[in-house]
């Protein structure tokens, strides 16, 4: 008989998180899981989108919802999360988000129910990055109000869960500031279907799709449009190398709030015409391809980026900032260059280097591409995953 598993996710937006969740829904299956999903209610947008995309790949989405609305939802979501657990028969719940964490840390279940938490990566407000976000998430008392989330989690949900499971060594050393054990960490670093990143569009067909010159040098970006991943300071990047390298294009993809201070940004630095943003782009693959360089300004700490390890897969160089995991995603100087978050000019330099040398790029490209193949295989992560799964049966016994 499979093991019954219910996965808890809130989310404001979508992104690796999510790509992480798909890829173990459509894994774990064979190894002796039934996976279910569970959401909130009343729920958002991007909670419903993320939804439906799962139930068309043929997930288990329950139609019970947690009820939320703040904190006075607070008893009737822990008796709700017990319910689904008696109900559907959980033998383990895995949280996804911090809301989830805190619920789940502080639910009695009627049966033996093993708790496995997320920690994929946190947007850390640091009073010496300045993020531009148009939405005052990292300023003032939105910076302190996050700050507190994040102690809750760390000293107060996380430490009561029976297998905590982070994507990187930088987010364990993060972990291990609060008050979770060291032997209930478990690392496993994220697996990479590399193998769909050849089967994409060509590469000449995705260009003339977005308008971009056959003979351009394109500098891509795959991530939410979000004031956390340092799109401005890529355009002022971009800015920089407008005169030397009038060949240089940049695609961004991916969707988010950020999209008209991106626009504006744009137009202001007068490179409007040399950017494409392309919103969602189903084609991964295929925008991958339409690449030379891929890029990654985030100005807060990354758990263990997907997108790096997808860019890499597809065989592109990587220029991105020194922020978190992001050090253990790629090889320094033989698969990416690694720059301070924040800094334009490093960025720029760093993406120049590599736009006037084309066989620098295809040789970090090369190796890239075989040491994704190496070291970030969905096999192995599929393995440690479960074993950690058994591994926190074996503390409710």
């Amino acid at each position: 008989m499979p093991v019954n598993v219910l996965y808890m996710v809130r989310t404001w937006g979508i992104g690796g998180t999510h790509t992480l969740m798909r890829l173990l829904l459509r894994n774990l299956s064979e190894k002796g899981f039934r996976m279910m999903v569970a959401g909130y209610a009343p729920s958002n947008p991007v909670d419903e989108e993320f939804f439906e995309i799962l139930r068309r790949e043929g997930h288990e989405v329950l139609p019970e919802r947690v009820p939320w609305n703040g904190p006075p939802s607070w008893l009737s979501a822990r008796r709700a999360v017990a319910g689904l657990a008696a109900k559907y028969d959980i033998r383990i719940i895995h949280t996804h988000d911090n809301l989830s964490n805190l619920i789940v840390a502080y639910t009695n279940t009627r049966q033996p129910c093993a708790r496995v938490a997320s920690a994929y990566g946190w947007f850390e407000p640091k009073s010496n990055v300045q993020v531009v976000s148009g939405a005052g998430w990292f300023d003032g008392w939105s910076r302190r109000k996050l700050l507190l989330y994040y102690w809750i989690d760390l000293n107060l949900a996380l430490p009561r869960f029976d297998v905590v499971y982070t994507v990187s060594h930088t987010m364990k050393r993060k972990l291990l500031t609060g008050r979770t054990a060291a032997q209930r960490i478990c690392v496993v670093y994220t697996g990479i279907e590399a193998d769909k990143f050849d089967q994409g569009s060509r590469r000449n067909e995705v260009r003339r799709h977005f308008r971009l010159p056959e003979d351009s040098i394109v500098v891509g970006t795959v991530s939410r449009l979000s004031g956390e991943k340092g799109h401005i300071v890529l355009l002022d990047a971009v800015r920089r190398l407008a005169k030397d390298l009038p060949e240089l294009r940049l695609l961004i993809v991916g969707r988010g709030y950020m999209r008209e201070q991106i626009e504006r940004r744009a137009k202001d630095l007068g490179i409007a015409g040399r950017v494409v943003l392309a919103g969602y782009y189903e084609d991964l693959p295929g925008a991958l391809a339409s690449m030379d360089i891929f890029a990654l300004p985030s100005l807060l700490d990354e758990g263990l980026p997907t997108s790096v390890l997808e860019a890499q897969a597809a065989g592109l160089p990587v220029v991105a900032s020194d922020a978190g995991g992001t050090c253990e995603s790629i090889a320094p100087d033989l698969t990416g260059l690694l720059v301070p978050p924040g800094d334009a000019s490093a960025l720029g330099d760093a993406l120049a280097a590599l736009a006037k040398n084309k066989q620098l790029r295809l040789e970090m490209g090369m190796r890239a591409r075989e040491r994704v193949r190496q070291c970030f295989t969905v096999a192995r992560m599929m393995s440690e995953i479960a074993a950690a799964y058994r591994q926190s049966m074996l503390k409710t016994r």
